[in-house]
């Protein structure tokens, strides 16, 4: 067997209609070496059908639902191929991916992962390109979150077909993965035996499961960022392995957060306040979830644990649940208002006029009379 054969995991959770074209886009890029996983993450519809038509180019692995994570891991544990690769199973490769992690490992035994950047198309066809970047909306200093920059070709022999990518080594990764993921599973290969325990992935939150082995990755061995879109990553609505919302996200971080570098003594030596900034951050997310669902037992909770929680978010999580998720929702309504008579020329200062009816709606004696009058109201 070559040092450079693939295991590629899929995995998949009711996704019979699309999985063709994950499948489809990995057949095509494989080597004799190679081969292909299907974890099926506890599926009711006709996935396993729609996977039995490959015959013996998949091997195909039936669990019982756990979660993306989890599927991945054990994709893993079956994984029989020096390097391991994944793509979800409603995205596909683009058609050099293979070729370019495969060379990129083999001329580089030296890297323990490699990843690249990847390319989003949503429902209404719209294309984003770079997504790693416009997914938020600002430019991203490569060399400050990975590290020193360098071309394909200064350190080996680009394959027909390739352009001399701009990559970057991982010096700096494991600091900027704090609380921030940089890295899709779909455009990852790693050195299976060399990774060992490392390349796990989370599998006791709903997302971010992707953070943690990027952690764990970048913590063990030298990595490398090719800036190129080697994957399309498709939006759409439907049953997913993974939940993208926002609070949910903000919760998985913090667990992964506080398991990897917050039990990580040299990093905290180092970089203590960074971490308690971006523990804030989500945190804080949390705290006002809570709050906009009324929910103010669990934003009392949250807020115990999280350092310089505004004056204004206390009292509300004091009042009844009903009371702070109307006013939240009031609050909502007044800038939508507002917002909408600004598009019709209606407020020629509007920004002025939402900043100040947002200070006066939660104002400390504003919210101190809302409490006094819902004294006595259990929460």
């Amino acid at each position: 067997m070559k040092a450079s054969a693939i295991s590629t995991i899929i995995p998949t959770y009711n996704r019979a209609h699309l999985i063709s074209r994950a499948i489809n886009s990995v057949l095509p890029q494989m080597e004799a070496d190679d081969e292909l996983i299907i974890v099926d993450d506890g599926s009711t519809d006709n996935t396993a059908d729609v996977v039995a038509r490959y015959r013996d180019r998949v091997k195909y692995i039936r669990t019982t639902n756990g979660g993306c994570g989890a599927a991945r891991n054990r994709g893993v544990k079956e994984a029989t191929r020096p390097l391991v690769a994944f793509l979800d199973s409603d995205d596909e490769w683009m058609p050099e991916h293979n070729l370019l992690l495969r060379t990129v490992m083999e001329a580089r035994p030296d890297l323990l992962f490699c990843f690249t950047n990847f390319a989003t198309r949503f429902s209404d066809g719209v294309i984003r390109r770079y997504s790693l970047e416009t997914q938020t909306n600002r430019e991203l200093n490569w060399e400050e979150i990975v590290g020193p920059s360098r071309k394909l070709s200064s350190f080996m022999t680009l394959p027909a077909g390739l352009q001399d990518y701009t990559c970057h080594e991982s010096d700096n990764l494991y600091k900027s993965l704090c609380g921030t993921s940089y890295m899709s599973a779909d455009t990852l290969i790693v050195r299976r035996e060399a990774a060992g325990d490392s390349l796990w992935f989370a599998d006791d939150t709903k997302v971010a499961e992707e953070l943690e082995c990027g952690a764990r990755l970048s913590a063990a061995g030298k990595g490398l960022y090719v800036h190129y879109e080697s994957t399309l990553v498709h939006h759409h609505t439907g049953e997913q392995l993974v939940d993208h919302s926002g609070f949910d996200m903000a919760a998985s971080r913090i667990v992964v957060m506080q398991r990897i570098w917050g039990k990580d003594q040299n990093f905290l030596h180092h970089h203590r306040s960074y971490y308690e900034q971006r523990l804030r951050a989500d945190r804080m997310v949390r705290v006002g979830g809570f709050l906009v669902q009324g929910r103010t037992r669990e934003a009392r909770k949250e807020i115990l644990e999280t350092n310089n929680v505004p004056h204004s978010y206390r009292v509300l999580s004091k009042l009844p649940g009903g009371v702070t998720k109307g006013l939240l929702s009031f609050r909502r309504a007044i800038k939508s208002v507002l917002k909408s008579l600004t598009v019709f020329g209606v407020l020629l200062h509007a920004d002025n006029t939402i900043a100040g009816i947002e200070s006066f709606l939660f104002s400390d004696s504003l919210i101190q009379n809302v409490q006094f009058y819902s004294a006595g109201l259990v929460l």
